[in-house]
């Protein structure tokens, strides 16, 4: 998790996650379909 404490920075990019993984894993593997509506569905996107 990485964040700026100035809320409204979150849509700006300053406010996320990472996942660390082993080399050569294909990005299709890492993202999860819930976790990429999350954001959306919060602020009504």
């Amino acid at each position: 998790m990485f964040h700026c404490h100035i809320f409204e920075h979150e849509d700006h990019g300053m406010m996320g996650q990472f996942v660390v993984v082993e080399e050569d894993t294909p990005a299709e593997e890492i993202y999860i379909k819930s976790d990429l509506n999350t954001h959306n569905e919060a602020h009504n996107h």
